[in-house]
C-alpha cells in the first residue's frame, strides 16, 4: 500500500496531468507535419518541450518542498513517507514526461515503434536486474532507481532518435 499511494501521488497524478497536455498537440503536429511547415513544426516542438520542462520543474520543486506535507495530510500520516523514494519517483515522471515531450512529433505521425521497442527492451532488462537484487536481498528502492537509470538511457536514445528524425526530414 506504501508504494501504491506514491506512486498514484507522485507517479500517476502528474503523468497523467502532462500526458493530457501533450495530447492536445498531437492533431496540430500531425497537420502541420502534412501541410511541410516544418519550422513551425521546429518552433513549436521546442515551445512544447521549454513549456514542460517549465512545469516539470514547478513540479519538481513542489514535491520536494510540499509533497510530504501533502502526502501525509492525504493519508492522515498513516505511512512515513521515504524521501529517497519521494525523489526517485519524481524524477523518474518526471524524465518520462519530458521524453513523451521530446517524442511527441513521432507519436502525433505514428513513427515511435522504435523507440518504443528500445523502451520495452530497457524496462525489461531493468525488471530483470531489479527481480534479482530483490531475490539477493536488496531493498525495493534499488528497483526505483534501476528504473530510473533505464528512463534515463531512454530520455537520451529518444532525443537521438528525435534529432535524427529532423535530419531526414530537413532533407525533403
Amino acid at each position: 500500500a506504501y508504494v501504491a499511494t506514491c506512486k498514484t501521488l507522485f507517479y500517476f497524478f502528474p503523468q497523467r496531468f502532462t500526458s493530457i497536455l501533450s495530447h492536445v498537440g498531437y492533431y496540430e503536429y500531425a497537420s502541420a507535419f502534412a501541410k511541410k511547415k516544418l519550422s513551425n513544426i521546429k518552433h513549436n516542438h521546442k515551445q512544447h518541450i521549454i513549456l514542460m520542462l517549465g512545469l516539470l520543474i514547478i513540479f519538481l520543486i513542489g514535491s520536494i518542498t510540499l509533497g510530504p506535507f501533502i502526502y501525509n495530510l492525504w493519508l492522515n500520516n498513516r505511512f512515513d513517507l521515504s524521501f529517497i523514494l519521494l525523489l526517485l519517483i519524481i524524477f523518474d515522471v518526471s524524465i518520462y514526461s519530458l521524453k513523451s515531450s521530446v517524442i511527441i512529433l513521432l507519436s502525433s505521425l505514428n513513427k515511435n515503434f522504435t523507440i518504443n521497442i528500445i523502451e520495452l527492451i530497457i524496462m525489461l532488462i531493468a525488471m530483470l536486474i531489479s527481480y534479482y537484487l530483490l531475490s539477493l536481498g536488496y531493498s525495493f528502492i534499488f528497483n526505483f532507481l534501476i528504473i530510473l537509470i533505464g528512463s534515463f538511457f531512454t530520455f537520451i536514445i529518444s532525443i537521438l532518435l528525435m534529432n535524427r528524425f529532423y535530419k531526414n526530414v530537413s532533407s525533403y
